[in-house]
């Protein structure tokens, strides 16, 4: 039955009820790394606001 229900499943379905839950003006983003190496790349993808946050929590900048 299970089995059944998931091979129902199709990709025009699951965008649907994607666009109808996820709002991407309001996600997000942790991403976790080495700052030196990923820092540049990241804010060349204008996302958006880029926090650095140390191991405490605490923003950086």
């Amino acid at each position: 039955m299970l089995k059944g229900q998931y091979e129902a499943v199709s990709l025009e379905g699951v965008q649907g009820a994607a666009e109808q839950v996820l709002h991407p003006e309001s996600l997000t983003w942790l991403i976790v790394g080495d700052r030196a190496q990923i820092e540049t790349q990241l804010r060349e993808l204008g996302l958006g606001e880029v926090q650095i946050i140390d191991v405490d929590g605490q923003i950086v900048e």
